[in-house]
């Protein structure tokens, strides 16, 4: 399939906010469509496309998910990892001890080797996922997706000292402009 071995999504991260717009949604249907790039190997990283990075993926979206075959986290594995099945891994040694502790990452029981900057997690859910921090991560949800918009804030008026400094400092605008006028 035009000469490629390997399909890469690294479209958005963990910023992706639903609902997929165009064109990432004509680019989901094309990544899961066995049409464009028949059996090749996926991989995602961080988090794979159409994915909510707590939950994972929409399964009530009418858009098509995505299942690679690979998923590669950048410093630490996100709750929608949870439930991934496939090869998982780990880049990146990039969270202090103390935020690895007090957030119950358990980021250092990776085993890197050397000075390797990845390591392949074990098959089943990794002991991240399975943490207490991303545990509580998933059950809270990123409740932002199901929020309306809010409407802007309505600008307050100003104070009444506020309103006397603008007073005075229009005054002084005034007044420099008509002694430079006339200089």
């Amino acid at each position: 399939a035009y000469g490629i071995s390997l399909v890469v999504d690294c479209a958005f991260g963990f910023n992706y906010k639903k609902p997929l717009r165009a064109p990432w949604d004509m680019i989901l249907k094309q990544l899961t469509n066995p049409e464009f790039f028949g059996d090749l190997p996926c991989v995602s990283v961080d988090v794979p496309l159409g994915w909510n990075v707590n939950r994972g993926p929409d399964e009530k979206s009418d858009l098509p998910i995505l299942q690679p075959d690979m998923l590669v986290s950048l410093t630490a594995p996100k709750g929608c990892a949870i439930g991934f099945k496939g090869q998982h891994y780990l880049g990146g040694r990039f969270i202090p001890y103390r935020m690895n502790i007090k957030y119950q990452l358990g980021l250092f029981n990776a085993p890197y080797t050397e000075t390797r900057n990845f390591v392949k997690l074990p098959d089943q859910a990794p002991a991240s996922a399975r943490s207490e921090f991303l545990k509580r991560l998933v059950a809270e949800g990123d409740d932002e997706d199901d929020k309306e918009a809010a409407p802007p804030p309505t600008p307050k008026a100003p104070s009444a000292g506020a309103a006397a400094r603008q007073a005075e400092a229009a005054k002084l605008a005034a007044k420099s402009a008509a002694a430079a006028a006339a200089a």
